[in-house]
């Protein structure tokens, strides 16, 4: 049983969620994309990159054409992989966006992802493009919904397009389908459980 991965206490809420996203065009995983490319694109030229969540941090010039000797550029992302981490501090149920990996799925199906980049939200750059930038409200022109609030768990997990992929750092099976729609339904329900206030975040900055 999938349930059983999480916490003891209450079976109540997960440490760590991985989910996979798509990213279409004029969705707002790809505005979110288009945003921290111009955002690294246009910073001054010590600003570095990872392609892969292991990888060595490289100039954002370097990594660009990396991915031109392939076909690609770093706004050629398909799917996201986007990692949050839970928790209830103060009686306040906590989601901290942690990283968000853009790949490139090959239409071939036996073709491995391309990692284009991976961003951690604790970089300044990040955090300034997640919690104040994002789309316009359809209701209100002048206000904004940030790509933080865009991003949150129970907004995504209810698409039939995301994905969970791991629970607290263990990959789940591809054909646990029908386990993977209980505990999406299990972790939206944890959030508005009794009423908690729930705020979504990004991660603290290094110093």
């Amino acid at each position: 049983m999938l349930t059983a991965a999480l916490p003891a206490q209450a079976q109540r809420w997960a440490q760590r969620v991985q989910v996979v996203k798509p990213v279409v065009e004029d969705g707002p995983a790809y505005a979110l994309l288009d945003s921290l490319v111009h955002a690294y694109e246009t910073a001054d030229d010590s600003m570095t990159l990872r392609r892969t969540p292991d990888a060595t941090r490289q100039p954002v010039r370097q990594v660009r054409d990396e991915l031109l000797e392939d076909g690609l550029g770093l706004v050629s992302a398909t799917h996201v992989f986007i990692q949050y981490e839970f928790s209830i501090v103060r009686d306040e149920f906590v989601e901290t966006i942690e990283e968000l990996q853009f790949v490139y799925r090959p239409p071939n199906a036996d073709e491995k992802d391309i990692s284009l980049f991976t961003v951690r939200t604790d970089e300044a750059i990040v955090q300034e493009v997640i919690m104040t930038q994002g789309l316009p409200q359809a209701s209100n022109l002048n206000a904004v919904n940030t790509f933080a609030t865009l991003l949150s768990f129970p907004r995504l997990a209810t698409t039939t397009e995301t994905t969970i992929v791991s629970l607290n750092n263990r990959t789940l099976r591809e054909d646990y389908a029908q386990q993977r729609e209980n505990l999406t339904a299990q972790l939206v329900e944890l959030v508005y459980d009794d009423a908690m206030p729930v705020m979504t975040r990004a991660m603290p900055q290094n110093e």
